[in-house]
């Protein structure tokens, strides 16, 4: 039996102010959670958490290890009752406060924290997809032929973007524009996908 996952939760003391960090401690988010454990505990411990929890340990997951292994992650988990849906992992967080107004510091944060910064830039599609259907043999030996009969495709896919809520009414406004322009990209990756 493998062993169970740990999640652990910071204290804080209201009386003893703390400065926000500008960035988190090694494997510990921002929440004050942090889950350890091997792959399936640890998938365990997020499908049974309240939504928040989940979200928040999903969220420390993927700044660590990537969103595309927290997806496998947890469809593995998942695969044997449902198919392997998964859990979505659709957003990942912004660390910067709320009344930030600069721009050029939001820019350079996504430009510097996006888990996609190597390859895509700030957001991801992903699209997976499962084929099935029934064997048909016929002839024998070197003749034998092999079809698919009754063919089916499922598509799989998320949109993991960035996630903030702004406090600045300028900035708000152009974090929606921005937030509209890069989902309008992605949604040409979703239809790459869909043609597929």
């Amino acid at each position: 039996m493998p062993a169970p996952a740990s999640i652990a939760h910071r204290h804080r003391d209201p009386s003893h102010h703390v400065s926000p960090r500008t960035e988190d401690e090694s494997g510990i988010c921002s929440s004050g959670f942090r889950i350890a454990g091997p792959p399936a505990a640890v998938a365990s411990a997020i499908r049974s958490a309240d939504p928040a929890i989940q979200g928040r340990l999903i969220g420390q997951l993927q700044r660590q290890v990537g969103n595309s292994l927290v997806n496998r992650l947890l469809a593995s988990a998942e695969r044997p009752t449902t198919g392997g849906q998964g859990l979505p992992v659709q957003r990942y967080a912004v660390g910067l406060p709320a009344g930030t107004s600069d721009c050029a510091v939001v820019v350079g944060w996504l430009d510097a924290h996006s888990p996609y910064r190597n390859d895509s830039g700030w957001a991801r599609t992903n699209a997976a997809f499962d084929w099935g259907g029934d064997f048909v043999y016929s002839g024998s030996a070197d003749s034998l032929t092999v079809s698919l009969a009754n063919p089916t495709v499922t598509l799989r896919k998320n949109v993991d973007m960035p996630n903030w809520s702004p406090g600045n009414p300028a900035m708000r406004s152009a974090w929606t524009q921005m937030s509209a322009d890069l989902h309008a990209h992605e949604a040409r990756h979703e239809g790459i996908a869909d043609n597929w």
